[in-house]
């Protein structure tokens, strides 16, 4: 990881958790319907396991039966979110869905800093929960590399809101993985902190309501002030090279989507110039915060296309 990422992702997310050693995939369950197929696979990391849980994956129906691109969502906590829309969208496009509760890793309450399996597991970590999160992400990942039917050169992460900053920061940190979504995800995701409207969430705000989300030196009003001058750059250039998916609903002022706006536009440009400018993905729509068929089905479909362009 480049010195500046690996400073931004310490002061802002409290760094990553280290990456475990073992990974082990069990198939548990499955199930054919007349839409599509289902398979549980149980995840345990570390020889003995000191973490188990079920990773859910949905695949099309087809007589290729192997090869499917797959997004990994980390929001099967959120029912709301990975929904029957949400699963049939992302299938119609020949694509899989997996999708685990990322809350087996960290809790989501403000009173919860640092309270969950992994902080159990490393106690003196820095890490807050979107950093958890995306440990999830970057683990089930590898978890979903053993397990046939799938082009494990397609792999990609998705999320919604609080999911999608750790969608970015998992896609930021991980090669593996090649397209990031990212979906509303506003302060410490994708939106600039310079470039905003004044009902947008900054990160002293940030920091107030939630404050399990991030590194434990955001506590300093030092470190959210040089995170300001920073901006996220650097973290959204670590998907040079790869693709980058931002999904933002234009009414959705707390998630700043002029923030988004000027930083995709940025780093559009940068790509551009590279002759990489078609592997950054930009959608918007109206409709509010929540994560939306269409927003699904774009998601799927870039994918799905990556697959059969890149």
């Amino acid at each position: 990881m480049p010195s500046d990422v690996k400073a931004y992702v310490e002061m802002l997310y409290g760094g990553m958790p280290p990456p475990p050693d073992i990974v082990k995939t069990t198939l548990v369950h499955t199930l054919a319907t007349s839409t599509h197929r289902l398979q549980i696979w149980a995840i345990r990391v570390g020889d003995p396991s000191w973490l188990e849980w079920h990773l859910t994956l949905h695949l099309p129906i087809s007589s290729a039966e192997h090869n499917f691109p797959i997004l990994l969502s980390s929001d099967g906590c959120w029912p709301h979110v990975v929904n029957t829309q949400a699963i049939d969208a992302v299938l119609e496009q020949g694509v899989c869905l997996a999708h685990f509760d990322r809350f087996q890793f960290a809790h989501d309450r403000p009173d919860g800093q640092r309270c969950g399996a992994l902080y159990d597991h490393w106690p003196d970590s820095h890490c807050g929960a979107i950093s958890a999160w995306a440990w999830g992400l970057r683990t089930n990942v590898q978890a979903l590399m053993q397990i046939p039917a799938l082009n494990h050169r397609k792999m990609g992460v998705i999320g919604h809101s609080r999911g999608g900053k750790a969608a970015l920061l998992a896609g930021a940190t991980d090669s593996h993985i090649a397209m990031t979504v990212t979906h509303n995800s506003g302060c410490a995701g994708a939106a600039s902190f310079k470039i905003r409207d004044d009902t947008a969430e900054t990160l002293m705000g940030l920091q107030a309501t939630f404050p399990h989300w991030l590194g434990l030196a955001c506590h300093d009003a030092q470190v959210l002030a040089d995170l300001q001058s920073i901006d996220n750059w650097a973290l959204l250039e670590c998907f040079t090279g790869r693709h980058l998916c931002v999904l933002q609903a234009n009414d959705d002022l707390w998630a700043n989507p002029q923030g988004t706006r000027y930083a995709v536009a940025r780093l559009k440009a940068h790509w551009e110039s590279l002759g990489l400018g078609e592997r950054l993905h930009h959608f918007t729509r109206t409709g509010g915060h929540a994560m939306s068929a269409l927003d699904w089905s774009r998601a799927a479909q870039s994918l799905a296309q990556m697959e059969t362009s890149s």
